[in-house]
């Protein structure tokens, strides 16, 4: 959680925890979803990490590539409540677009910079392990 910036030296919920725990995702999702919305990006990273935590969305192929773009045109209720929770997660509530404006403005110097911290447009073809 620290290292997550969840907590502080203290043990105590931060800012940015507090708004990861009204994510209601697992705490590294939730960051990564938190993180990916300072660079715009909060839609593609919600619907990621709705990918991963409801099995069987997208088929079941270890290649999360593959996954996602099942995932975008099964037409299930099942997974069109999974895109309308991905697009409930990805809207700041108006208590913390404020905030996570304000922090990614603060942080341009840490970021290297405007559009630094983006995530790539497709994902790279190799191999990466998930430890969630």
């Amino acid at each position: 959680l620290k290292a997550l910036h969840a907590i502080d030296d203290a043990g105590r919920l931060t800012e940015a925890g507090a708004a990861m725990r009204k994510l209601a995702l697992p705490v590294r999702l939730a960051h990564m979803v938190a993180e990916a919305a300072k660079a715009g990006q909060a839609l593609e990273a919600a619907t990621l990490a709705v990918l991963l935590t409801e099995r069987g969305l997208g088929g079941d192929s270890a290649d999360l590539e593959r996954r996602l773009m099942r995932f975008r045109t099964e037409k299930s209720p099942r997974a069109n409540a999974a895109r309308q929770l991905a697009e409930r997660l990805a809207k700041p509530s108006p208590s913390r677009g404020g905030l996570a404006s304000a922090l990614s403005d603060a942080q341009r110097d840490r970021r290297g910079g405007v559009g630094s911290g983006t995530l790539p447009a497709t994902p790279p073809r190799s191999a990466a392990r998930l430890d969630l």
